[in-house]
C-alpha cells in the first residue's frame, strides 16, 4: 500500500490507518530525518500490534548496516515463539548493498501474513534499482520535519497532548530558540511539565528551568546578530566552542536567523503586515518586533550576502583544514566590516 504520493503526510496518516485496519500489513516503510517522528511511528505500530506489553518473543531489531538484509527476512519468516503476528524492524536500510535489495524487493512483494516488517531510516533515494517497487509493495510514510513557521503548532498541539498550559509568548521563544529540533522540544515540554505541572508556563518559566548555559548563550548570539553588535557576537560565540558546541551545528544556527531577518526585510520592504511578515519569515509574537528592529540595521543585499556566506562557511567547515573557530569569526567579521559581495 504506496501513501508515497499523498499531498501532506503526519503521524495521522499513520493513525487513521491503524485505526481503521483489523490487522497491521504485511511491510512499512517509514522514512524521516527526525528520530523522534520515527521513534512515535514505530511505537504506533507496536502499540496496534501489542496492546501495551510488548512481548519481545515476537519482536526482533535488526541493523542493515551491520547485519545486511538476511537476518531479517529469516526473522520475519520465522513463527512467533507464543503464536501471533511477529515483527521485525529493520533499520538503516539505505545501506543495504544491492544483491540484498534484490532479496528485499523478492520478499515484499509476497510478504508472511503471519508477519509485519518495519523498514526504517533518515532518507532513502527511491530512484535506486529496487526501491521504487518496494515502495509500492509497502505502507511508505515520509515524514517530513515540520517547518520554522509550522513549530508553534507543533509546540501547541504537544502541549494540550501532555496537558501542559503555555502562554502565547512561551511558545514563540520556544520556536524561535530551538527551531524544528523536536526531540530537544519534547524534551523541554516535560521539563515544564514537572517544573510547572498545575499553572500556565510563561517566558520567565521557560528560561528558569528549560534554558541552561549553552542555550543562553545560543539566545545571546543570534540576538548580538539580530543587533549587529560583533563584540557580543564574539563574546557568545567563544563559550559556544568551549561547550564543544558543533561549529556546522552553530552556522546552521546562524543561517537560521539571518534567513528569519532576510524574511522580515523583504515583508517590510514590501509593506506587509505583521501577519504576513510573521507567516513569511517564521517570526511570531514579541520575537517579531525584535526581528523588525534587527532587520532596519541590515541593506537586503546585505542579508542576501550574509545568507550566501553561511553557506560558503557551511562548506569550509566540512571540508577545509581551516581551524572552525576562525571560520566561523571570519564570517562574522566580513559581515561587520561590510567586505561581503
Amino acid at each position: 500500500m504506496d501513501m508515497a504520493k499523498s499531498k501532506k503526510q503526519n503521524l495521522n496518516t499513520l493513525y487513521e490507518h491503524l485505526a481503521s485496519c483489523q490487522r497491521l500489513e504485511p511491510c512499512y516503510l517509514i522514512i524521516s530525518s527526525d528520530n523522534l517522528l520515527k521513534d512515535r511511528a514505530i511505537d504506533a505500530i507496536l502499540q496496534k500490534r501489542f496492546k501495551g506489553q510488548i512481548d519481545e518473543m515476537a519482536l526482533e531489531r535488526c541493523d542493515a548496516k551491520t547485519q545486511g538484509v538476511r537476518r531479517a527476512l529469516d526473522g520475519v519468516q520465522m513463527p512467533s515463539f507464543f503464536g501471533g503476528d511477529k515483527i521485525v524492524i529493520l533499520n538503516h536500510i539505505s545501506t543495504l548493498k544491492s544483491i540484498d535489495i534484490e532479496q528485499l524487493v523478492s520478499y515484499t512483494a509476497k510478504p508472511s501474513q503471519k508477519s509485519t516488517l518495519l523498514l526504517v531510516d533518515s532518507k532513502l533515494d527511491k530512484r535506486k534499482k529496487g526501491w521504487a517497487k518496494i515502495v509500492k509493495s509497502c505502507f511508505t510514510l515520509t515524514l517530513e520535519t515540520p517547518k520554522d513557521h509550522e513549530i508553534p503548532s507543533w509546540i501547541r498541539g504537544e502541549a494540550k497532548r501532555k496537558n501542559i498550559k503555555l502562554s502565547s509568548n512561551a511558545i514563540d521563544m520556544l520556536s524561535q530558540l530551538v527551531g524544528n529540533q523536536l526531540g530537544l522540544l519534547n524534551q523541554y515540554l516535560e521539563k515544564l511539565q514537572i517544573a510547572a505541572p498545575d499553572c500556565e508556563i510563561d517566558v520567565d518559566t521557560v528560561m528558569q528551568h528549560v534554558v541552561d548555559t549553552k542555550e543562553r548563550s545560543v539566545f545571546d548570539l543570534v540576538a548580538a546578530i539580530s543587533s549587529r553588535n560583533l563584540s557580543q557576537q564574539l563574546a557568545c560565540l567563544a563559550p559556544l566552542l568551549e561547550q564543544n558546541q558543533s561549529p556546522i551545528g552553530i552556522v546552521a544556527m546562524i543561517t537560521r536567523e539571518v534567513r528569519i531577518l532576510l524574511g522580515v526585510k523583504v515583508g517590510m520592504l514590501k509593506h506587509m503586515s505583521d501577519t504576513e511578515i510573521s507567516q513569511r519569515s517564521g517570526a511570531r509574537g514579541f520575537f517579531l518586533q525584535r526581528y523588525k528592529n534587527g532587520a532596519k540595521n541590515y541593506q537586503y543585499q546585505e542579508l542576501i550576502a550574509f545568507h550566501r556566506a553561511c553557506y560558503e562557511a557551511d562548506f569550509a567547515l566540512k571540508s577545509s583544514k581551516i581551524p572552525d573557530k576562525l571560520i566561523i569569526e571570519n564570517l562574522l567579521l566580513s559581515v561587520a566590516l561590510k567586505t561581503l559581495r
